[in-house]
């Protein structure tokens, strides 16, 4: 779109999570949710204050194995009479990406907001992959945003994966939650273990 290649775009996510669900796996199984969002971005008018300001991501291959669906490809194909229901179910270590996204959240953010002419203070929502009720809970108790801030649905949807951040987003525009001009971060984890970060305006 900076290019003049397209002005209008549209951006779809997606997820069926529980169809890959291990039913003996607790803490997967009644965390996660399905759902789907969409989105348009085109260009701002002149007189508008909509913008991405900036962007990070950072991917710690370390984290490569705490979440995982071992099944596929060649080294468990379908096919192989070794291959369990199981391999092709979704697998997580909870406790240990929670560690471990705790520890890297802090210096990610400090690196972005160096990079950013935004306080933290300014910011008027923050729309945070809804991982669990410890990760969201990590940014008032360790990061400082308040939690009037930060935009919670877990409750009600659960954490649906890659549509999480737009689903949240999108709920919050239209209960009037986030308006036009608001100075907005979407941030959250992923497997990997990745991490990132965009800051708007709405």
């Amino acid at each position: 779109m900076a290019a003049g290649v397209y002005h209008t775009v549209l951006i779809v996510s997606s997820e069926i999570v529980s169809s890959s669900l291990n039913p003996r796996e607790r803490e997967s199984v009644v965390l996660f949710g399905d759902a789907a969002a969409a989105a348009i971005v085109t260009h701002s008018q002149p007189e508008e204050t909509s913008a991405i300001w900036h962007t990070q991501f950072e991917t710690h291959s370390s984290g490569a194995d705490l979440t995982e669906i071992v099944g596929g490809g060649t080294l468990h194909h379908p096919n192989d009479p070794t291959t369990t229901p199981e391999m092709n179910m979704f697998h997580m270590r909870g406790i240990a990406v929670f560690r471990q996204a705790t520890l890297l959240a802090e210096p990610f953010m400090e690196r972005f907001f160096s990079k950013l002419a935004w306080k933290q203070s300014e910011v008027d929502a923050i729309v945070l992959h809804q991982a669990s009720r410890h990760a969201i809970e990590q940014l008032h108790t360790r990061l400082g945003y308040t939690m009037e801030q930060v935009v919670n649905n877990l409750a009600l949807r659960g954490n649906c994966v890659a549509a999480s951040i737009p689903l949240a987003l999108a709920e919050a525009v239209d209960s009037g939650r986030i308006c036009r001009g608001d100075r907005v971060l979407l941030a959250g984890t992923g497997a990997g273990l990745t991490l990132g970060c965009i800051a708007i305006t709405f």
